[in-house]
């Protein structure tokens, strides 16, 4: 009996998967503060969870948000976010990424990411890579159909736990 394996994408929320999350959890209901929420969270799960608990325990939604950009901004806080992104799981992963991150700050096409993944990492296939980082949910097309490094990561990302392996150069 073979088994059916299948690639599951770590999904974000976003502004409509958000909508449902907060009419259930009953937090940030309004679309003004779903909109700060996700840019703060970039709709990473744990993070919007960690806002949640937060407003229970503070009773304040906005001190909240506050709280944890303010832990995000920090190198503690940046790390500890950097190592739940399955970015430091691979050196080649570690890598590719870091360069994209100087590379799509205006954004990409597809084809475009995968030419810098090839020059950036030329002994790894610069296909799987790029669906490496769209699983990971790292690397999100925007509304003009551009790749680009999901910000929250690009922000938190210089203050990752290990130094970068150059695994480029080995």
């Amino acid at each position: 009996m073979a088994l059916g394996l299948g690639v599951t994408t770590l999904a974000r929320y976003d502004a409509r998967t958000l909508k449902v999350w907060s009419l259930s959890a009953d937090k940030f209901t309004t679309e003004d503060k779903r909109a700060e929420l996700l840019r703060v969270t970039g709709g990473w799960p744990a993070v919007v969870e960690q806002v949640a608990a937060l407003a229970d325990s503070l009773g304040d939604e906005h001190s909240a948000l506050a709280e944890v950009q303010t832990l995000l901004s920090t190198p503690a806080g940046a790390a500890e976010f950097c190592n739940k992104t399955g970015l430091l799981a691979d050196p080649d992963v570690e890598s590719v990424f870091s360069e994209l991150i100087g590379l799509l700050d205006q954004g990409g096409t597809v084809e475009d990411v995968i030419d810098a993944v090839a020059m950036a990492a030329p002994h790894v296939d610069a296909n799987a890579m790029v669906k490496v980082l769209l699983v990971l949910g790292v690397l999100t097309p925007g509304i003009d159909d551009k790749y680009r490094c999901d910000p929250v990561v690009a922000s938190c990302w210089p203050h990752r736990n290990r130094p970068l392996v150059d695994s480029i150069a080995s």
